[in-house]
């Protein structure tokens, strides 16, 4: 007896959202557009952080640009431009150090926690 063919799975198809699909779906459906933190940080989805970055205020205090802090540091100009606008959801220990090294300041001169009522992040 011959078995009958099953037709594959269409990998491109979407799932329903929050769903449990199969594993190649598990990043499409378990992502950001369900709210579901993967890497269980204790975000909550639409929840604004309080942690400011004045990255913006200690490159100009210095005239300096993101490209130069880029070269002294050896991180990426993206990587700063997201830490400067505040959209980081977290910093490196080393990006942090590099950047701090860079720049001649501390931690608590580029990071400080706003108030309750901070802007949202």
């Amino acid at each position: 007896m011959v078995p009958a063919l099953v037709a594959a799975p269409d990998r491109r198809a979407p799932c329903r959202p929050g769903a449990l699909g199969p594993p190649w779906c598990l990043p499409r459906c378990r992502g950001r557009r369900t709210g579901v933190s993967r890497r269980g940080d204790g975000a909550e989805p639409g929840r604004p952080h309080r942690v400011e970055c004045h990255l913006s205020a200690l490159l100009d205090a210095r005239d300096m640009t993101l490209v130069q802090l880029a070269e002294a540091t050896g991180v990426t100009v993206a990587n700063l431009s997201v830490l400067k606008n505040g959209h980081a959801r977290a910093v490196r220990y080393s990006t942090l150090t590099a950047i701090c090294e860079a720049l001649d300041c501390q931690p608590g001169d580029l990071l400080t926690v706003s108030e309750a009522g901070g802007r949202p992040g």
